[in-house]
């Protein structure tokens, strides 16, 4: 079938794609039922044809997404206002998935190990108690002492360093900068102390972070 009798016969196809009943006898009287017979069956070839070179064009991308976002990279939003300043609710990171191994999409096993998390960084995680993930920075690391007093944190006996900027009064907040593992970023705690909040994982004297854990 040469090209230009195709397109002629695809132009003479009415609004739903059908053979008029006038041409059923040839296209406008100029084709025999045989030779109609033949185009047609073309016409159903290249409509077979269209999706499944429209798939082998969308493949590679959706493939190159999918690996993307289960092994390599993935946006997340802030769901709560817990790394305020630094981090808004509402905002939006990209998070390195390999930063401390590849790990499976659905079941999260770990086959490839790169790395373990370091103090200072932030990580994005599920926690054994909630199907919600958190993001939160990396303060202590396994077997490390920890305690919290009078809005600073001591990790082994020694306060993280901080530099106290001012008190914003509309919050009710002190905002200071704070340095964790030699990353510097700005914090707010109570201003009073009718902020202050009890938690039983972390008793006045502090508490040893398990292995296996961060805190």
């Amino acid at each position: 079938i040469e090209l230009d009798e195709f397109k002629s016969f695809v132009e003479s196809l009415d609004e739903y794609g059908k053979v008029p009943a006038t041409a059923k006898n040839g296209v406008a009287g100029k084709v025999d039922p045989a030779r109609q017979k033949l185009l047609e069956q073309a016409l159903a070839l290249y409509r077979e044809s269209v999706p499944v070179e429209y798939a082998k064009s969308f493949f590679p991308i959706l493939f190159a997404v999918l690996v993307l976002r289960s092994f390599l990279f993935e946006p997340f939003q802030i769901p709560t206002g817990s790394m305020i300043p630094t981090l808004n609710v509402g905002d939006f990171i990209v998070v390195n998935k390999y930063a401390y191994g590849l790990r499976l999409p659905v079941t999260g096993t770990k086959i490839l190990n790169v790395g373990e998390p370091k103090r200072g960084d932030v990580m994005v995680f599920i926690p054994p108690h909630d199907p919600n993930y958190f993001i939160k920075r990396v303060i202590a690391l396994p077997g490390e002492h920890v305690r919290y007093a009078e809005g600073v944190v001591y990790i082994n006996g020694e306060p993280l360093p901080q530099q106290e900027i001012g008190i914003i009064r509309d919050l009710g907040v002190r905002y200071s900068r704070e340095t964790v593992g030699g990353v510097t970023h700005d914090i707010y705690t109570a201003a009073t102390q009718r902020y202050a909040r009890e938690y039983d994982w972390l008793p006045p004297e502090g508490a040893v972070i398990p292995e296996g854990h961060y805190f």
